[in-house]
């Protein structure tokens, strides 16, 4: 079958992670559309988010450009993703060092970040000492994917994307908080639903 060429513009709407363990924020967003076109394997593109797990964050009154995910020739079918994770300590040591030159409101505006959430960043920085770069990855705590078929130009739609715990997340605090009765040192078991991504998608002829 031959899929036409389109213009797909995918905007984050609302979010919810259920559950965070042991990690705490700020957390990236690593959205990903795998093979957009023929000629091009991997798109990617990292949201750090300020908020903690626990309640449903609104995204739809930030501006466009925090909103903003994709806009990106696609030519189906492909499959759109997202892991959930903790920003490394390298993460924080370089943003750190990004205000040290730039400036907070420039930094932000220059990695798309609101400036609230850099600030908080910021902030854990000299609380914890962090002035290098650590190569430290931290586990996925949401994870999801999909397949979409573009067939042909669509308006607006809304997709909803269940998230689900890639590993077991563990409870810090089982003494005082059990959600799980008969495995207190559990919050989430690996495979279980841990939230979901609300994203706007829209599909333009080129």
């Amino acid at each position: 079958m031959n899929y036409p060429r389109l213009i797909g513009i995918v905007k984050l709407k609302r979010f919810l992670i259920e559950e965070e363990g042991f990690a705490s924020p700020p957390f990236v967003f690593d959205f990903d559309i795998t093979w957009p076109r023929p000629t091009v394997s991997n798109s990617r593109r990292e949201l750090v988010v300020g908020e903690s797990a626990g309640s449903e964050v609104d995204w739809s009154d930030r501006s466009f450009r925090e909103q903003l995910i994709f806009k990106e020739i696609l030519e189906g079918p492909v499959s759109l993703g997202v892991s959930v994770y903790p920003a490394d300590i390298g993460v924080v040591a370089n943003l750190n060092d990004l205000v040290g030159r730039l400036g907070a409101e420039m930094a932000a505006n220059f990695i798309n970040l609101r400036l609230s959430t850099l600030n908080r960043i910021t902030d854990l920085v000299q609380e914890t000492g962090v002035g290098e770069f650590v190569e430290a990855m931290e586990k996925s705590i949401a994870a999801g994917s999909t397949r979409l078929d573009l067939e042909s130009p669509r308006e607006k739609f809304v997709l909803r994307l269940p998230l689900i715990a890639p590993e077991n997340i563990e409870n810090p605090a089982p003494e005082r908080r059990r959600v799980r009765e008969e495995e207190p040192d559990l919050l989430k078991r690996a495979g279980e639903e841990n939230g979901f991504v609300e994203l706007e998608i829209e599909l333009m002829d080129r």
